[in-house]
C-alpha cells in the first residue's frame, strides 16, 4: 500500500471514529436533561393541582422526584419530557423498590409540601362539622407518621393497589380517639 493511500484510509478512519463518538453512534438514543424532566413534571403537578398546585411547590416537588429516579433511569425508559401530560405519565412501576423508597421519603419529609396540613384539609372537608380543624391537624400528624400511609403513598406513586390491614385501621381510630374526634356509632 502506498503512503498517499495509507494517509487518506486513516484520515477518513479518523473521521469516522470522530463522528460517530460526537454523535453518540448509531444507536444512540438522545439524552434529556434533569432540568427539562423536572420542568415538564412541575407542569403536570401545577396542572393536575396535586399537593395544592403552587408553582414553587411543583418544582421542588419535580426536582426531588426526578432526583431519587436519576436522568439515567428516566433516560433509558424514553420517556420524553413532551410525552408529561400528567403527573401518571411518569409511570414509576417498575422504577425499582430503593428509588421508589427515596420518593416516599422525599414526600414525608416536608421539604416541599406539609402533607399532613393537606392530609388535614382533605380530612375536615369531608368530615364536615364532625371535626374540628385542630382534631384535623391532630388526626393528619398522627397519620402521616404511621407505615400504613407511607405503604399508601408508595401504592399510589407506582399504581399499584393498597391494602389496608386491621393494625392499619386500629392505627387511624387510635388517632382519631386520641385527637378527641368523636365520630358517632
Amino acid at each position: 500500500m502506498n503512503m498517499k493511500k495509507s494517509l487518506w484510509l486513516v484520515g477518513i478512519g479518523t473521521a469516522a471514529v470522530l463522528a460517530l463518538a460526537s454523535c453518540g453512534g448509531p444507536s444512540a438514543t438522545p439524552k434529556v436533561s434533569e432540568s427539562a424532566y423536572i420542568t415538564a413534571l412541575s407542569k403536570a403537578i401545577v396542572k393536575e393541582g396535586a399537593f395544592g398546585g403552587d408553582a414553587t411547590s411543583a418544582d421542588c416537588l419535580a426536582s426531588g422526584i426526578v432526583g431519587a429516579i436519576g436522568v439515567s433511569t428516566l433516560n433509558a425508559s424514553n420517556l420524553k419530557p413532551e410525552d408529561f401530560t400528567s403527573t401518571a405519565d411518569l409511570n414509576l412501576a417498575g422504577t425499582g423498590d430503593k428509588k421508589i423508597d427515596a420518593i416516599v421519603d422525599f414526600l414525608v419529609s416536608g421539604k416541599c409540601v406539609d402533607l399532613s396540613k393537606n392530609l388535614a384539609a382533605s380530612m375536615q372537608a369531608k368530615a364536615g362539622d364532625s371535626m374540628t380543624a385542630e382534631q384535623a391537624a391532630c388526626v393528619a400528624g398522627k397519620v402521616v407518621k404511621q407505615d400504613a400511609f407511607r405503604r399508601g403513598l408508595r401504592a399510589s406513586i407506582t399504581g399499584s393497589s393498597a391494602t389496608a390491614s386491621e393494625a392499619d385501621a386500629d392505627g387511624l381510630r387510635t388517632a382519631v380517639a386520641e385527637c378527641g374526634v368523636n365520630l358517632g356509632s
